[in-house]
């Protein structure tokens, strides 16, 4: 069975926020890597019409961390829904998959580990 390549996107309100949460996953083994970027996103949130400034985290994994991954980044996500959206990569080069799969931690030993707290 051939590795597959997944991207989990979320937005937080700051930096800080996007760095903590990026180290925390990277640190532990969930992802490979995060990238961070400021976008701006306009939502309604409790009937209210709201643009705010935000940061994109985009987390680079293998589909069997999928799970894992989500359940950690939800576990230490700062807001009450937080968007947790994810991409299929079509096609990506063997090199930098092999590098993501020499990156993150085998999934028996996260299964056996506690997500991060926040």
């Amino acid at each position: 069975m051939t590795a597959e390549l997944i991207i989990l996107h979320t937005t937080v309100a700051d930096p800080d926020q996007a760095r903590a949460l990026a180290n925390a996953m990277v640190d532990q083994g969930w992802a490979a890597c995060a990238q961070i970027e400021p976008i701006e996103s306009v939502y309604r949130w409790r009937g209210e019409l709201h643009q705010d400034a935000e940061w994109r985290i985009s987390f680079k994994t293998l589909r069997t961390h999928q799970t894992l991954l989500e359940d950690a980044v939800r576990t230490r996500h700062p807001y009450e829904v937080p968007e947790l959206i994810w991409t299929t990569v079509e096609s990506v080069s063997h090199a930098y998959l092999n590098w993501v799969q020499a990156q993150v931690t085998p999934v028996v030993e996260l299964e056996h580990r506690a997500p991060p707290s926040r």
